[in-house]
């Protein structure tokens, strides 16, 4: 092994640890989002090693909360386009009705006048 190499792993630790400290915090939060309860040892030891408070994981089970919710609005997106544009098409044939009775009615009563 040559020494940039060894360099470069002892650089590259920290950087390792502060990415599991991360991984071990998002995967806390998605487990608490799905309803599992952790143990209190564990959240309190991720906690610690992510320098996060109890108020972080609050906030961030929230935000979670908050972007599923989002995404579930925005995933009836299509459905609602597609309802909106029969509405439109239903709207068009009403109007071109409305237009022609409109006509029949000036048609009707122009004479008369």
């Amino acid at each position: 092994m040559n020494l940039t190499t060894l360099f470069e792993k002892i650089a590259d630790k920290p950087k390792q640890r502060e990415e599991s400290r991360i991984e071990d915090f998002r995967s806390l939060v998605t487990a608490i989002v799905a309803g599992k309860q952790p143990d209190p040892e564990r959240v309190e030891a991720v906690l610690a090693a992510s320098g996060q408070t109890l108020d972080d994981i609050r906030a961030a089970v929230e935000l979670r909360h908050r972007r599923i919710a989002l995404k579930a609005t925005l995933d009836t997106a299509p459905k609602l386009e597609a309802e909106w544009a029969k509405l439109r098409e239903h709207i068009g044939k009403g109007q071109d009705l409305l237009d022609a009775a409109g006509k029949k009615f000036a048609e009707t009563t122009n004479p008369l006048r």
